[in-house]
């Protein structure tokens, strides 16, 4: 840990300096652009409701409970994800937030992707009101 400030805060004008900033620059395109695709993507699921990320890594995501036939809160609705879809999220519980899950979106966009189909997919099967529009 005592390297982390020379490693974080090199020389003035080096080469190491612009490659630190350029890595910055990249690492943080690539989580706005997960933070606008997680929000896009879990909005559009039955039951589901979004708190768009404000300079975080993760989302919160509410849970309609009166919507799900099978899920009466947070935990219970984290642990039939992980069951069922092999998600892990983390329950809104956790962080005095009944009835929501966290996201974390900092991993390859391939793995979001198969996450959210996943997620989506645990959600049509349980969720009432994706169950009365496939009628």
């Amino acid at each position: 840990q005592s390297a982390l400030p020379s490693i974080l805060t090199p020389e003035e004008g080096s080469k190491k300096q612009e490659e630190l900033s350029e890595w910055r620059k990249t690492v943080m395109a690539q989580l706005e652009k997960n933070a606008m695709y997680t929000s896009k993507t879990l909005q559009a699921v039955p039951g589901l409701t979004v708190i768009v990320p404000q300079g975080a890594m993760y989302v919160m995501v509410g849970i309609d409970i009166d919507s799900f036939d099978s899920v009466s809160n947070d935990l219970e609705f984290a642990q039939a994800l992980l069951d069922e879809e092999s998600v892990f999220v983390i329950p809104g519980s956790c962080f005095k937030m009944p009835n929501f899950f966290r996201v974390v979106f900092s991993a390859p966009h391939e793995k979001l992707t198969e996450a959210y189909d996943r997620i989506h997919a645990f959600c049509s099967r349980h969720c009432r009101t994706a169950k009365k529009l496939k009628l």
